[in-house]
C-alpha cells in the first residue's frame, strides 16, 4: 500500500485491484482513486479507456486523495497506535 500513497503524494490518479487489505481504505471507498475487481482485466481496461476519454472525475479523485493525506503522517499514525495499546 505504500507505493499508493506515495502516488497519492505526487499528486496522480491511481487505480489499483480492489485486494482485501489497502486499497479500499487508501482511496476513501473509491473517492480518491479507482479499484477495479481482482483478475477483471476487462474492468481494468474499461478503466483506463475511461480516464483517457476523460469519463471519470479525476481531478477531484486526485484532489481526493492529496487532501486526505495527513492521516498517513508520522505523528497521527504514532497516536493511533498508541490509543490501540492504550485502550
Amino acid at each position: 500500500p505504500t507505493v499508493l500513497i506515495e502516488a497519492q503524494s505526487l499528486g496522480v490518479l491511481n487505480v489499483a485491484a480492489d485486494c482485501e487489505y489497502g486499497p479500499k481504505e487508501i482511496f476513501l471507498g473509491g473517492k480518491a482513486g479507482v479499484l477495479f475487481k481482482i483478475a477483471d482485466v476487462q474492468q481494468l481496461a474499461n478503466i483506463m479507456t475511461d480516464v483517457y476519454n476523460k469519463k471519470l472525475p479525476v481531478s477531484e479523485m486526485v484532489l481526493n486523495a492529496t487532501d486526505a493525506l495527513g492521516r498517513f503522517e508520522t505523528n497521527t499514525i504514532k497516536q493511533q497506535i498508541c490509543e490501540v495499546l492504550n485502550g
